[in-house]
């Protein structure tokens, strides 16, 4: 056994009394745990009992959850040293929230109500995880909850009963104890809000008066069971406690009845109660005369401070009570005159009343006497009330036939208006139309007469070959044997002669029939080759001519006889990802195609019920917004408050190390984070993103849904997923219960959560996407959604396109984040949170319609 060296002991003191956001009134006001942190700070430090230095000792009273976090994670630095020693004490309520069967326990904290006890408070289970990564060497856990024994619960910090977990073994040192059992609710004296709790008023009577054994020290387990048997003594819930088997290795306090002074100890104690009945009685002097004797001789004593300031507080009491006392009697006798000075004034008022009344019966009297007199005038004007009543009879009905006129006035109107509309459309069609067929009979004019030059040349030609023809047959006797052969070899054959060659053929020619000579038979070839090739030219052309001719008169006809307009095919696009750019920032866009889905779960109140919803085609980012996305915003915006609207002046995001910080007049990434989810956003700050964003693009930028966001989570539509990113048919079959993947054992491949995630943030895009090439919908950070928050809003909710605009006191978060468990990281999880919060665990990413 060793005693503790309390030089090198860590304590941390965390309370939570007040609950002003709770609607539903369930999580009352505990103001007697603030007298529970304020005793045990000063018996700490009370050099008798332990003596821990106050600089060693951090207290959290009424903090929020993130503040109550980061005191915890500041236990973790300070532990580094194994040589250290932790004590922790929480007092508060403990609320139980069930997922489906399983239970966990939340520690409230400041802003904690039962509607969203999950957002503002601390799972019990974190508070195990904190406690274990804090290296101290021994370690006294005190929890004073409603359900607090769920810490000792399998998995946890263990429970010496039979659950003792494994993981214990390796946390050798630590010793834990809770008021109740898991299943147990604490009380408090509510009579007394000036007492401390039950069980940790055991806990200080214990450690202001010691206990009766052979030890000069007090070990956690004395302590424990010193408390469990005085709590049963006055029929109260039992305490627990975790690894007895170290309990008594761990020496804690000095146990002030073991030594020379305890006899001198017990009379000043006595003369501690003695002065208390004086004090009852109102006897001040008395008790006052009694307790500052025995101020005197406690100085003398040694290791006494803690009793000397017990007697100064009693001696302060004896003077300053008959203070407020005669006070308070002055105070209520001047209350006592002005409520009798408000009775006088009320008899005098009432004096006035009943005159007043008086005078008006007289006056009611003689009003019935004038009604009598003129009850015959009633029937002399019944006749009158009769026409009169006709009369607006007949009055109503041409109103009505007017009001019927007009409306039908109306809507001749209106139809005139689109008769004219569309007589202007006809005429300007019918304008266009002339002007086209008037265009046409330009170019088919040109055309004929084009047409009729090539002809004419034809005609030409054709004359020039028959007068040649003519010629030649009476310039010469040559048989037509010969000519067939010269047009056969030269126009068939297509050869092309050079002088020389002529002359070869002319004396082949010659030489065979002897009666042709050189020029006359060059000339022939001459002519009869060129006159052939123009011929084929030039029925070309005539034949194109038709062709265009063909092609312009059908034309001309779809113009006289316009088709009727065809309704355009829909072109189903599978993939339209694009990336956006603003001067230096650029990020992806994925698109989704619209569908009908299966939303929300039946396995939670919250989430029921399950429900057809159909959302239109949309993109949404590939990724979350990151710290230097933000920064970039900022620095252009100008501001981290909005500007104008609905919510001007609101803050849009906070300082913080995982996130973005202010440098003069510039906002920038922390070094390292810049490719993190930006963190410590509020709801207000990512919605005027979204509105920064579509002014600088001209595209419709927002947060998405909540059908949006669970749609494009759980993959999609399945068929749209199956033809872009499936690798088969198996995994494209339907949607997945976490964002990628339905099997619990996989989703470390996806996300960053509480089990994998180191308690820290981590850069975008660096687990697997889900089916539609989207990452870290499920973990990393919680994701902000447009919707306002209703738990009921799934019995009432539109089936197509449907978000909820109806302002509440919360805004919707989706997803999980790296602090929280696997539950939280379903598709169908949807949580709650006020607008305003920032917090390490949030941030959103946007959507395009």
């Amino acid at each position: 056994m060793k005693n503790i060296d309390h030089q090198q002991t860590i304590v941390l003191l965390i309370g939570a009394t007040e609950f002003p956001h709770d609607e539903k009134k369930n999580l009352e006001p505990i103001p007697n745990i603030a007298v529970n942190l304020n005793r045990l700070k000063n018996l700490l430090t009370d050099p008798d009992i332990m003596g821990i230095p106050e600089k060693n000792i951090v207290v959290s009273l009424n903090e929020t959850k993130q503040e109550i976090e980061e005191h915890l994670y500041d236990l973790q630095e300070k532990t580094k040293s194994a040589k250290t020693n932790l004590i922790v004490y929480y007092s508060g309520h403990g609320f139980p929230h069930f997922f489906g069967e399983k239970m966990n326990v939340y520690l409230t904290t400041k802003y904690s109500n039962s509607q969203r006890i999950t957002t503002h408070s601390i799972p019990i289970s974190d508070f195990a995880t904190f406690i274990k990564n804090c290296n101290s060497e021994r370690k006294w856990v005190i929890l004073d909850a409603c359900y607090s024994g769920e810490l000792l619960a399998e998995g946890m910090l263990g429970d010496h009963d039979s659950h003792i977990s494994v993981e214990i073994n390796n946390f050798q040192g630590t010793y834990v104890m809770t008021s109740v059992s898991k299943d147990n609710k604490a009380r408090f004296p509510k009579e007394n809000t000036n007492a401390p709790t039950y069980f940790t008023g055991e806990l200080i009577e214990v450690l202001v008066n010691g206990l009766e054994n052979q030890n000069n020290f007090l070990s956690a387990k004395d302590i424990y069971l010193s408390v469990k048997t005085n709590l049963a003594k006055k029929n109260l819930p039992e305490p627990k406690a975790s690894n007895f088997d170290q309990a008594d290795d761990l020496l804690w306090a000095k146990n002030v009845r073991f030594d020379k002074f305890a006899q001198e100890r017990g009379k000043i104690e006595a003369a501690i109660i003695k002065a208390d009945t004086f004090i009852e009685k109102e006897d001040y002097e008395t008790a006052k005369y009694i307790l500052e004797a025995q101020l005197i001789k406690t100085k003398e004593i040694e290791h006494s401070a803690y009793l000397v300031q017990q007697i100064q507080n009693k001696i302060d009491d004896c003077v300053y009570l008959p203070r407020y006392k005669e006070r308070f009697e002055l105070f209520y006798s001047k209350v006592l005159q002005q409520k009798e000075e408000n009775l006088k004034q009320i008899k005098n008022e009432l004096v006035i009343k009943n005159s007043e009344l008086s005078k008006f019966s007289i006056e009611l009297s003689e009003s019935l006497k004038k009604v009598e007199k003129s009850k015959h005038l009633g029937i002399e004007t019944e006749q009158l009330k009769k026409e009169k009543t006709e009369i607006e009879n007949l009055l109503t009905a041409e109103k009505q036939n007017l009001n019927q006129s007009k409306s039908e006035i109306n809507n001749l109107t209106t139809k005139l208006k689109q008769i004219d509309a569309q007589l202007v459309d006809l005429k300007k069609q019918n304008a266009d139309y002339k002007s086209e067929i008037s265009k046409l009979h330009s170019l088919k004019k040109e055309l004929e007469t084009a047409l009729n030059a090539e002809k004419q040349k034809l005609a030409q030609a054709k004359a020039q070959i028959g007068q040649l023809e003519a010629d030649l047959n009476g310039k010469t006797n040559f048989s037509l044997g010969i000519i067939e052969e010269i047009q056969f070899f030269v126009l068939e054959k297509e050869a092309k002669w050079n002088h020389e060659q002529w002359i070869l053929f002319y004396k082949k020619i010659t030489k065979q029939f002897g009666m042709l000579d050189e020029k006359l038979i060059g000339s022939l070839l001459e002519i009869e080759k060129n006159t052939f090739n123009d011929k084929i030219n030039l029925e070309k052309t005539i034949k194109k001519l038709n062709t265009e001719k063909e092609t312009l008169l059908k034309e001309l006809n779809l113009l006289k006889n316009p088709p009727k307009p065809i309704e355009p095919i829909a072109v189903k696009t599978q993939n339209q990802n694009y990336t956006e750019k603003i001067a230096n920032l650029a990020f992806d866009m994925i698109f989704v195609k619209g569908g009908t889905f299966r939303m929300g779960t039946d396995d939670f109140d919250y989430a029921k019920p399950t429900h057809d919803v159909t959302v239109s085609d949309f993109y949404i980012g590939k990724h979350e917004v990151t710290n230097a996305e933000f920064a970039a915003f900022l620095n252009d915006y100008g501001s981290d408050k909005i500007k104008s609207g609905d919510f001007s002046g609101q803050l849009m995001i906070e300082e913080y190390k995982w996130g973005v910080k202010k440098n003069g007049n510039t906002w920038q990434a922390q070094s390292g984070y810049e490719k993190h989810p930006v963190v410590y956003v509020t709801w207000y700050g990512a919605n005027e993103y979204c509105n920064w964003l579509s002014k600088k693009t001209n595209k419709k930028y927002s947060l998405p849904s909540e059908a949006q966001w669970e749609y494009a989570a759980g993959g999609g539509n399945s068929q749209y997923v199956e033809t872009l990113h499936a690798t088969s048919l198996q995994n494209a079959a339907g949607r997945t219960k976490y964002a990628g993947t339905n099997n619990e054992s996989e989703l470390g491949d996806y996300a960053w959560y509480s089990e994998n995630s180191e308690s820290k943030t981590h850069e975008v895009g660096t687990r697997k996407p889900n089916q539609l090439g989207i990452y870290d919908m499920s973990g990393n950070v919680y994701e902000w959604c447009l919707d306002w928050y209703d738990e009921n809003y799934y019995k009432k909710s539109q089936q197509k396109d449907p978000v909820n605009a109806k302002k509440s006191d919360y805004t919707v978060l989706r997803g999980g984040s790296w602090v929280y468990y696997i539950v939280n990281c379903r598709v169908a999880n949807r949580l709650g949170s006020y607008p305003d919060l920032r917090d390490y665990y949030g941030g959103f990413r946007v959507v395009r319609f």
